[in-house]
């Protein structure tokens, strides 16, 4: 189960500028922090430890983000004042299932999961319960919807072709 966890600039408090939306997130909350603090590029790619023109590789694509240095993850968390998690994320480097334990079953975790919901005193209130009557990618479904709604963050499978398929089971397919 391969799938990202996205921050949005919000969630980090930096707003960032409409001009900046085709970059990658993380190149995007470094030059709006330094919009913010009124640093030139080249005087934020010498905090970070690399060169101008580096900063313009990542920015525009050429070099991709998800390969950055850990010293270069580094100092971008101390630039933009979060914890090196948080750069991670915000470049893509990070995926749900490295928050999840390996060794567990799928089966189990989609079963912690849904005995969660149950227990949820949101969600349970008006949980309908018969998850063991779905298939396993509409639990899985399910699972990414009450994740991305409990951790306030995009929880989406990589495939969004398979995903429409699994929504179109799920609305079609329990009445």
């Amino acid at each position: 189960m391969k799938d990202l966890i996205s921050v949005s600039p919000a969630a980090l408090g930096t707003a960032v500028e409409p001009s900046m939306q085709g970059e990658p997130r993380l190149m995007a909350l470094l030059r709006a922090e330094a919009m913010r603090r009124g640093d030139s590029i080249s005087y934020m790619a010498k905090v970070l430890g690399v060169t101008h023109g580096y900063i313009s590789l990542l920015s525009s694509g050429r070099r991709q983000v998800e390969n950055v240095s850990p010293a270069f993850i580094a100092n971008c968390a101390a630039y933009l004042a979060v914890a090196p998690i948080v750069v991670k994320l915000a470049a893509g480097i990070v995926e749900l299932g490295d928050f999840v334990d390996h060794t567990a079953r799928e089966d189990v975790l989609l079963q912690r999961l849904f005995s969660d919901v149950r227990r949820d005193p949101e969600f349970g209130a008006v949980w309908p319960g018969g998850e063991e009557e779905l298939s396993r990618e509409q639990r899985r479904f399910v699972a990414y919807c009450y994740l991305q709604a409990m951790m306030n963050c995009v929880v989406m499978p990589r495939d969004d072709a398979n995903l429409f398929r699994i929504v179109g089971e799920c609305l079609g397919g329990r009445k």
